[in-house]
C-alpha cells in the first residue's frame, strides 16, 4: 500500500498526524515455536492472592494518551507493532488474554470501554489493544498455540486473519479454498482477498474447507500459519481508510502444512470463527461508537468557537438539533454494546449474539452518520486532511461497515435470532424446514452413517461385476444409480432406507441388458425409472441428461441436451438434487476402454468430490481441467492425486445425469 496520510485526534484537540503504513520489523515477524523447533516454556503463573492488582480503567486511558502523546505525528501513530511494543509493559496487547497465557483477563464490560475510548482518537487504532485474531488459539491445548498468544501478550507477535474470498463474501458456503488431508498434515489451496493485516503480522489463522462435511453442511478447518511460510503469495490492495493495517489477499496452492498447524478438531473452524467473531464484532462496534463521539466533541468545540453573521454558529438551533440527535444515538449504541458485554462476561453467548449483530450493524452507521454531520459543520475546514481528521473518521467509519460483518447481513443476523430463520429462507429461497440432507453432501453423508446399522444403505460395484459378462465393462452404471436413488430417498424424508443388495439384483433379473455393463445414457434413464416405480414409487423426480456432443455415439433421452462447450453450471449441486457423473477411460495409448459412473457430492473450487460405487464409503477427489477436443468443443479432463506419469489413464467427462425432486408432489 503506498503511504498515505492518517490522523489520530484527542477528544477535544485537532491535530494533524501524518502516517505510513509500514511493514513489520523483521524482528517481529516471528516464526511459529515449531517451525524452529523450540517452543518456548511455560512458566507457573502466581495465585491469584499474589498477582498485582488490575489497572484501574482511568489508568488505561492515561496510559493511551501519554503513548500517544509520544508517538505524536509519526508513522508509528497508528501502527500496531509499534504501540503493542511499547504498551506492552502496561498490559495493552494481552488485555483480554487469560492470565494463564500471560494476559491480565480484563472482562468484556471493561474492554469495551477501552476500545471506545481508543476510538475516540482514530479508528485506525482499533488494533493497537488486546490479543483480537490470536484469542481463537487460547482454547487449543498445545504448547506451540500457548507460547503464540503468550507472544502477542508481550507485544512480540500479532495475527491477521483470512476468510473472505472474492465470490464468497459472508457465504461461507460458497469459500472455494480447501484442504485435504495427507500423510502428516494437509495440502491448502485457495485465494483470499480483502483480509488485513498481512504486512504487520507474523501470523496468519487461514480458514479453508474440510474434506469432510459438518453438520450444516459445510465444515471449516483453520490453521495458524506464519506469514513467512514458504508458498504464501501474497497481493497489496489500496483503501481508502483504515490505514494502520495493510489490506490485500494471500493465495496458497497445494501448500503442506503440518497437522500440529490446525486449530481444534477436524471440521471445527466454523464454530471457532463464529465464537471468535461475536466477541471480535462487539469490540470494533465500541471503537466505532468511539470514533462517532470524538467527531461530536470536535463538533461541540467547533459550534463554541466558529464566528459565523456576528457570533458563534452554536447559536443555531438547527445544528443543536442534530448534535443532540447524534449523541443520543451514539450514548444508545454504547449502551447496547455494554450489554452485550455483560451477557458474553456471564457467558451466555446465546443472548449476547442478536445484541452484538445490533451494535456492529447499527453503531457503525450511527458513527457514520455523527461523522458525517461534524465534517459538514466545520464545512471548507472539515474537507481538508490537513485541517481535521473528520474525513479520515468518515472513511474508516465506511470501510468498516463492510468488514467484520456487513450491516446488512449483521440486519439479518437480527431478523433471525429475534424473529427466526424463515425470513432468511425467504430470501435465499430455501423451504423454512430445510435439512442438510437436502443437498447431495448432507444425503451421502446421512447414507454412509446409516450404513453402520444398515449394511446394503450403499452398494460396492465389486459385489455384482460377477453379473455383468465377462465382455461387459461392470457394474458401475447399475449400481452407481442405485446409490443416486437412495440418496434422493433421504432427502425426501418420506423414503424407507432401501437394501440395495436387492435392489440391484431384482434389476438384473428383470433386465437382461443390465448385464452387458455398457449403458447408453437413455439405458440409464429408464434404469432409474425402474427403481423409482419398483422401490420409490411414493417420489416423483425429473431427470435431465447433458452429455458430450462431439464424437458421441451412445443413445440419448430424447430430452437430453447435448454439448459442444461444456456449460461447467451443470456440475454445481443443488438442493433436492442428485447427479450422476460418466467419463470416458483411454489408456496411454488412446484407446478408449469404457466409461466409468459416479455419483456426484459437492464441488468446491475445481474439484468434484464423488462417490465411485467402487469405494462408496469415501470421498475420492477429481481435478478439473479444461480440454480442446479433436472432434469440436470442449469438455474436462479428471486427474486424481494418484493419476500420475505417462501411462496414466486419460479421463474425459462425458455426461451428467440430474435427477431432480419434485418437492411439490414428493
Amino acid at each position: 500500500m503506498s503511504v498515505q496520510r492518517a490522523r489520530s485526534q484527542a477528544s477535544t484537540v485537532r491535530r494533524p498526524v501524518a502516517a505510513a503504513n509500514r511493514a513489520a520489523p523483521r524482528s517481529v515477524a516471528l516464526k511459529a515455536p515449531w517451525v524452529n523447533g523450540s517452543a518456548p516454556s511455560v512458566q507457573r503463573k502466581a495465585p491469584a492472592h499474589q498477582q498485582p492488582a488490575k489497572p484501574s480503567l482511568d489508568a488505561y486511558f492515561q496510559h493511551i494518551d501519554d503513548l500517544a502523546s509520544k508517538l505524536g505525528s509519526s508513522p508509528d501513530a497508528i501502527s500496531p507493532i509499534a504501540w503493542r511494543k511499547q504498551s506492552a509493559a502496561f498490559g495493552l496487547p494481552g488485555i483480554d488474554l487469560p492470565v494463564s497465557h500471560g494476559g491480565q483477563g480484563r472482562a468484556a464490560s471493561d474492554v469495551v470501554q477501552i476500545f471506545e475510548y481508543m476510538g475516540k482518537r482514530s479508528l485506525n487504532l482499533r488494533d493497537m489493544i488486546g490479543g483480537g485474531h490470536v484469542r481463537p488459539l487460547v482454547a487449543s491445548g498445545s504448547p506451540e498455540a500457548r507460547a503464540i498468544v503468550e507472544q502477542v501478550a508481550k507485544g512480540k507477535a500479532y495475527v491477521a486473519i483470512s476468510i473472505t474470498e472474492k465470490e464468497a463474501g459472508s457465504n461461507m458456503r460458497a469459500m472455494q479454498s480447501r484442504s485435504t488431508k495427507v500423510p502428516g498434515g494437509y495440502r491448502l489451496t485457495g485465494e483470499k482477498m480483502f483480509n488485513a493485516r498481512f504486512e504487520t503480522a507474523s501470523h496468519i489463522v487461514l480458514f479453508v474447507k474440510s474434506a469432510q462435511p459438518g453438520p450444516e453442511g459445510t465444515a471449516l478447518n483453520a490453521f495458524i500459519v506464519p506469514k513467512d511460510y514458504p508458498g504464501l503469495q501474497f497481493k497489496k490492495l489500496s483503501a481508502h481508510g483504515l490505514y494502520g493495517n495493510s489490506f490485500g489477499g494471500v493465495s496458497f496452492n497445494k501448500l503442506f502444512v503440518p497437522d500440529s498447524f490446525r486449530i481444534g478438531a477436524e471440521g471445527e473452524g466454523g464454530k471457532l470463527f463464529r465464537d471468535h467473531f461475536l466477541y471480535w464484532r462487539l469490540m470494533q462496534s465500541a471503537a466505532a461508537v468511539g470514533t462517532g463521539k470524538g467527531a461530536l466533541e470536535q463538533t461541540a468545540q467547533r459550534m463554541r468557537t466558529r464566528q459565523a453573521f456576528g457570533g458563534p454558529i452554536g447559536r443555531f438551533t438547527h445544528l443543536q438539533q442534530s448534535l443532540g440527535e447524534h449523541t443520543a444515538k451514539l450514548q444508545m449504541a454504547s449502551l447496547l454494546v455494554r450489554e452485550a458485554a455483560a451477557k458474553i462476561d456471564a457467558g451466555d453467548y446465546a443472548g449476547a449474539a442478536p445484541l452484538v449483530a445490533m451494535a456492529k450493524g447499527e453503531g457503525v452507521e450511527i458513527a457514520l452518520k455523527a461523522s458525517d454531520f461534524a465534517m459538514e459543520t466545520f464545512g471548507a475546514e472539515g474537507y481538508s486532511p490537513d485541517l481535521t481528521d473528520l474525513g479520515q473518521r468518515v472513511r474508516d467509519l465506511q470501510g468498516l461497515r463492510i468488514a467484520d460483518g456487513t450491516t446488512h447481513i449483521m440486519r439479518e443476523t437480527v431478523v433471525q435470532h429475534v424473529y427466526g430463520a424463515d425470513f432468511w429462507n425467504m430470501a435465499i429461497g430455501s423451504s423454512p424446514k430445510a435439512r442438510a440432507e437436502d443437498h447431495a453432501t448432507g444425503a451421502i453423508d446421512a447414507l454412509r452413517q446409516l450404513g453402520v446399522e444398515h449394511r446394503y444403505a450403499l452398494a460396492t460395484q465389486e459385489r455384482f461385476d460377477g453379473l455383468v459378462k465377462p465382455t461387459g465393462g461392470g457394474a458401475c452404471p447399475t449400481v452407481c444409480a442405485a446409490n443416486l436413488i437412495q440418496g434422493l430417498g433421504v432427502m425426501s424424508g418420506k423414503a424407507p432406507v432401501l437394501n440395495l443388495d436387492k435392489v440391484i439384483r431384482e434389476a438384473y433379473q428383470s433386465n437382461a441388458k443390465l448385464a452387458d455393463g455398457r449403458l447408453s445414457n437413455a439405458q440409464v434413464v429408464d434404469l432409474l425409472e425402474f427403481y423409482r416405480a419398483r422401490f420409490l414409487p411414493q417420489l416423483k423426480w425429473s431427470t435431465e441428461v447433458d452429455y458430450l456432443r462431439a464424437g458421441n455415439k451412445l443413445a440419448q433421452p430424447p430430452d437430453a441436451r447435448g454439448w459442444t462447450d461444456f456449460d461447467a453450471a451443470a456440475l454445481e449441486p443443488r438442493a433436492n438434487e442428485m447427479k450422476m457423473l460418466s467419463y470416458t477411460v483411454e489408456d496411454a495409448s488412446g484407446r478408449v476402454l469404457g466409461r466409468h459412473f459416479v455419483v456426484l457430492k459437492e464441488k468446491i473450487g475445481n474439484t468434484l468430490f464423488v462417490v465411485d460405487p467402487r469405494n462408496p464409503a469415501k470421498n475420492h477427489a477429481y481435478e478439473l481441467k479444461r480440454v480442446a477436443l479433436a472432434e469440436g468443443g470442449s469438455s474436462f479432463l479428471l486427474t486424481r492425486p494418484d493419476m500420475v506419469g505417462p501411462q496414466a489413464a486419460k479421463l474425459t467427462l462425458n455426461s451428467v445425469v440430474t435427477v431432480k425432486l419434485d418437492t411439490k408432489k414428493a
